[in-house]
């Protein structure tokens, strides 16, 4: 009688310890079926981490041109300003000059 409950014990053992031994079998596809996914996902984001910073250098060179575009044309701008309000100022002071003139011959007996 205690033979066949040592036997009986023994084969009960003997299956959870199959079925635990298909269990980590099973455990360990899916762990090895996730770990291949994880590195799939990890080259994706490795790439669109390259691509961003590519990108990324890309725009810091173009905003350094915008940058230099612009200063050139502030620069611009503000000779042009210069050159317009001097070029008045000489208007002006030709308009006067010919008033002056015009008031002088004015003057004059007819």
């Amino acid at each position: 009688r205690q033979l066949d409950a040592e036997l009986t014990a023994r084969s009960a053992a003997e299956a959870l310890h199959a079925e635990s031994q298909t269990h980590v079998a099973k455990l360990e596809s899916k762990n090895a079926r996730l770990a291949e996914e994880l590195q799939i996902e990890a080259q994706a984001a490795k790439e669109t981490f390259e691509e961003l910073a590519q990108e990324h250098s890309d725009l810091d060179r173009i905003h350094t041109q915008l940058v230099t575009a612009h200063e050139r044309l502030r620069e611009r701008h503000a000779r042009a300003i210069a050159s317009t309000q001097a070029w008045l100022s000489e208007l002006q002071q030709t308009a006067t000059r010919q008033q002056e003139e015009l008031d002088d011959l004015r003057e004059l007996p007819a």
